[in-house]
């Protein structure tokens, strides 16, 4: 009888879980404990699927410990699974590894769960384990192999398990198909998507939108026109995500006009009012600067969401169009749409001109009343506002209300002291953040050169640059020898700053030298590099007007 109830119980629990409701589920397993009726292994594999929290899957192991069900494969693999989504890989090896045996199944959920939360040559090696322990791949595996190989550095393990792939008995499932053409896109090698895709006969939806996917990620918008017409010769339906896919690759003037062709397509269709599609419009035409077109779009956008609103005032703050986003800002209030923390760090980005301090603090007041000053990309975006509007107590005091400082962070709180001149200053936040052991990257190198730079600290600014290449592996960009050129050229060094250009040439360079020989009243060496500047950048007026300043300057 005790039998006929456990079983009562585990198709009960067994139907509250398939239908997500896995706190009713927890109770109901609590509850047959306390009539006195023992779970077994259909319980325990069951309720397993229920758990989401680590702390409470460690009790239940602890309990399936006591019970001697641990050994049990389908136990193993349950585990597996918790671990897996409460994001516990330690574990996950833990109880991969205590496992007397493996089969497939429980293969596929290990590689899952590292798939999800480890590196693809991790992925790689366990797939040569399993293979060494004589268990063979079955589709599953490999739609998991696929899915783990994410981009151009996973190219040789993507190619070496696509052979393996090939050379199995299995059919070929159109899923796996479909990730295999993923992969390559995510490769960028175009040319081996396209032969999977053109071998493969019975495509679904899914296959047409990968390959769409993957010409439009590296902006082959002609690419994958061809593929939408040809998707549409061959009367397979497109939904919302073809056209997604599609129109995220026209991101230039070249493609406006295909863009637009394709929008005109949609007008009157059911897909003319998908948000998705809406969004991914907007986006192409804030994306190929045309501002009067995604205005127009937008005002007769009835069904607007969040993204909507963001992806106008992202347009708005990189585009420098400050008032523009204010206006909108204020109509999302009106139209009663809450902002979230991508369209305040928008609103902040915007705001960062001294005129507009005054509205980016009320911003600020209003992320300081609305609980928002956990997020650490917000507060970044408040320092650089601050710092870049001239406001660099208010900088200071953002950024010793964060808990925790990341190397935007600690760049952003640099560079406010760097444009207000106060190098040493920068230099001891540069020295706190190594303290703090917050790697620097090259735009903390580069604001604090800058800094140096301003504040006539030769020494210390060779420092950081001798530091930047030994220390951290960095490799200096044009823009921090210009820096250093600066540098260099700051403290009378106009020789070793003209020695500088010859290892990275650019246009800047020059004009940069230029300033300093006009600093420095060296008319000779000005002439000279006058003359490669306007070798090098022609139209440039700012050039003639330097050289002009320089001659006057020493007439007098």
């Amino acid at each position: 009888m005790n039998i006929l109830y456990v079983f009562l119980w585990n198709a009960m629990i067994t139907a509250y879980v398939s239908h997500g409701q896995n706190e009713e589920a927890l109770e109901l397993f609590q509850a047959m404990q306390g009539k006195g009726l023992f779970p077994d292994i259909v319980t325990i594999v069951v309720i397993l699927d229920a758990f989401t929290v680590l702390q409470d899957g460690k009790k239940l192991q602890e309990f399936i410990s006591q019970q001697g069900y641990e050994t049990d494969p389908t136990v193993g693999t349950g585990l597996i699974n918790m671990y897996n989504r409460c994001r516990s890989l330690d574990d996950v090896h833990r109880v991969f590894d205590n496992m007397p045996e493996h089969g497939l199944v429980s293969w596929n959920a290990f590689l899952s769960a590292i798939a999800q939360h480890s590196s693809s040559k991790e992925v790689f090696c366990r797939l040569q384990m399993m293979l060494f322990e004589g268990v063979f791949p079955d589709n599953i595996t490999f739609t998991c192999l696929f899915d783990s190989c994410t981009n151009v550095l996973n190219a040789k393990e993507g190619l070496w398990i696509h052979a393996l792939f090939i050379a199995s008995n299995l059919s070929k499932s159109i899923n796996n198909i479909n990730c295999i053409i993923n992969m390559y896109g995510n490769f960028g090698c175009l040319k081996h998507a396209h032969q999977v895709f053109e071998k493969t006969e019975d495509r679904d939806e899914i296959t047409w939108n990968v390959m769409i996917a993957a010409y439009s990620q590296k902006r082959k918008s002609t690419e994958a026109v061809f593929i939408f017409r040809q998707m549409q010769v061959e009367g397979v339906v497109q939904g919302s995500y073809t056209l997604i896919n599609l129109i995220s690759g026209f991101a230039d003037a070249v493609s406006m006009l295909e863009g637009k062709r394709v929008h005109a397509s949609i007008i009157g269709s059911l897909l003319d009012t998908d948000i998705g599609v809406l969004n991914s419009l907007l986006n192409m035409y804030c994306k190929c600067g045309k501002r009067e077109d995604r205005r127009m779009l937008f005002d007769a956008s009835l069904n607007k969401d969040i993204v909507t609103w963001n992806t106008m005032l992202t347009a708005c703050a990189q585009r420098q169009e400050a008032e523009e986003a204010i206006r909108l800002f204020r109509r999302m209030s009106l139209e009663s749409t809450m902002p979230d923390k991508v369209t305040l760090t928008c609103m902040v980005s915007a705001c960062k001109r001294q005129a507009l301090v005054s509205e980016g603090k009320h911003i600020h007041v209003y992320i300081l009343g609305n609980d928002f000053q956990s997020s650490v990309p917000l507060m970044n975006a408040l320092i650089m506002m601050y710092g870049k509007s001239g406001s660099l107590e208010d900088a200071n005091q953002v950024f010793k209300m964060l808990q925790h400082c990341d190397v935007v962070s600690w760049s952003a709180i640099i560079a406010a002291y760097a444009l207000h001149g106060r190098g040493k200053e920068a230099l001891h936040l540069y020295n706190k953040m190594q303290e703090d052991r917050s790697v620097p990257n090259k735009i903390t190198y580069l604001v604090i050169l800058c800094a140096c730079s301003r504040s006539g600290l030769l020494k210390e600014g060779l420092e950081c640059f001798i530091s930047m290449i030994q220390d951290f592996g960095l490799k200096p960009t044009h823009k921090h020898l210009n820096a250093l050129i600066d540098l260099l050229g700051r403290a009378g060094l106009l020789d070793v700053a003209e020695s500088l250009i010859s290892l990275q040439s650019t246009s800047f360079s020059w004009f940069t030298l230029l300033s300093l020989c006009r600093m420095h009243c060296d008319r000779d060496r000005g002439e000279r590099v006058g003359k490669w500047a306007l070798f090098m950048e022609p139209d440039n007026s700012a050039l003639y007007i330097l050289l002009l300043n320089l001659c006057a300057l020493q007439e007098v």
